[in-house]
């Protein structure tokens, strides 16, 4: 299905766009970055409450309309937090065929080499499984996990 982009403003007057079908009507198959970081933070919120933070890198504006700097190092991930036993995480989350920027590949490299858990998330699935991964089974966060996957399991 070919799309096309539609610009719009949003209420802070930020310029959004949003992927459409040439039909007009809104893609369902098409996720932007910022809804699969919701269905992230969600899965977070359930296996490591409390134990993250979503870095706000947005835009911001002065009274006198100029565009101010952003207190957060360019490149940082899009979520970080700590595991139980201390080690930190980060995810970097892209949509399906998002690339990474120069500074984003620096921050995770630098990261990686200081021993931290890191992943470029391109779905709530993919996250689903690396933190099935790292996250140590008898913590209190991997019962959590597991209850999941036997809840899971039990509706199939």
């Amino acid at each position: 299905m070919m799309t096309r982009a539609k610009v719009q403003k949003s209420s802070g007057g930020a310029v959004k766009r949003k992927k459409r079908g040439l039909s007009g009507q809104a893609n369902p198959f098409f996720l932007s970055e910022a809804q699969i970081q919701r269905s992230i933070c969600d899965l977070l919120d359930l296996v490591l409450p409390g134990l993250y933070s979503v870095t706000d890198a947005s835009r911001t504006w002065s009274k006198s309309g100029l565009v101010r700097k952003s207190k957060v190092r360019q490149g940082w991930p899009d979520l970080t937090g700590c595991l139980p036993g201390g080690r930190m995480f980060a995810v970097e989350v892209k949509k399906p065929g998002g690339r990474l920027k120069a500074g984003q590949k620096e921050s995770i490299q630098a990261l990686v080499r200081s021993g931290a858990a890191v992943l470029v998330a391109f779905s709530l699935d993919q996250v689903y499984r690396w933190l099935k991964e790292i996250v140590p089974a008898k913590s209190d966060a991997g019962l959590k996990l597991a209850r999941i996957v036997f809840e899971e399991r039990k509706m199939k």
